[in-house]
């Protein structure tokens, strides 16, 4: 039994579809998941949950390893979902690269799957380019989960970094604070770095779409030198770690904090 991860939870938040810009795109009976954060229909469609994501979980035989907490998490949602009615509701846009269906999903007495997920600890929160402000709201669920250290965040691995840590994983999945000491454009492309020496520190990378989405919603990337933030994606690498953010809503202003270098810590395993 998996139930002793569901023992408390924030305030929940209302599912609301206009706040949130979403339109109802579905319903069917779920089957099973698949992963941490996608489901497989009784009619064998998979469904991606929007706006979070979970570490990642290859099945045997596969030539990719596990992210730790994987499988677990994928056996919370499994529990939740298997044999459940589902309400699907998607934005304009609802069809990932690989051309999976993504969406928020309602299920049996009107649970919001990403906000419960989120509560438990279970999956990160991840906004997708398209997420309304309101989806920010889900940005507590998380919180709350880490605090107590329950699901992932159990694990040191996956909390907070800051923009000096030496054990930046590349191809995974990291949450990075840091204080911003130069804010770049070259070309169409905005660069914020953490150092002096930009050939090497971790860095933002912001496509020229994303500096317009930013700029809409009134931050300004060029405009935040000195500020410290908190960005989240998939660590790449090149002149040293970065993330490349194509969505606004991955990236947060924090309190100012004095820049202080951080004990070197070992590669997570």
């Amino acid at each position: 039994m998996l139930a002793y991860f569901w023992l408390s939870a924030p305030p929940e938040i209302d599912f609301d579809t206009t706040d949130l810009g979403l339109s109802k795109c579905g319903n069917a009976v779920i089957a099973e998941a698949i992963s941490g954060d996608t489901v497989r229909l009784s009619s064998g469609e998979d469904i991606q949950l929007a706006d979070i994501k979970a570490p990642e979980y290859w099945p045997a035989p596969s030539q990719y390893k596990s992210w730790p907490y994987a499988a677990i998490s994928k056996d919370i949602l499994h529990e939740m979902v298997s044999g459940k009615a589902a309400d699907f509701y998607c934005s304009k846009k609802h069809m990932n690269f690989q051309g999976t269906k993504v969406a928020h999903i309602l299920i049996e007495n009107n649970m919001w799957l990403q906000q419960k997920l989120l509560s438990e600890g279970t999956v990160f929160f991840y906004p997708g380019a398209l997420s309304k402000p309101a989806v920010k709201s889900l940005y507590i669920q998380e919180q709350t989960a880490r605090e107590s250290g329950k699901g992932i965040w159990e694990k040191s691995i996956y909390g907070p970094k800051t923009a000096l840590d030496t054990d930046l994983k590349s191809g995974w999945f990291h949450i990075v604070r840091g204080t911003v000491v130069s804010a770049k454009k070259v070309r169409q492309t905005i660069y914020l770095n953490f150092e002096e020496n930009w050939r090497e520190d971790f860095t933002i990378e912001i496509p020229a779409k994303t500096a317009r989405a930013m700029k809409k919603a009134g931050l300004n990337p060029l405009d935040m030198e000195h500020k410290s933030v908190e960005v989240r994606g998939i660590i790449e690498w090149g002149g040293g770690p970065k993330i490349i953010l194509t969505s606004p809503n991955r990236l947060r202003l924090l309190p100012n904090q004095p820049s202080a270098r951080p004990a070197i810590t070992g590669s997570p395993t």
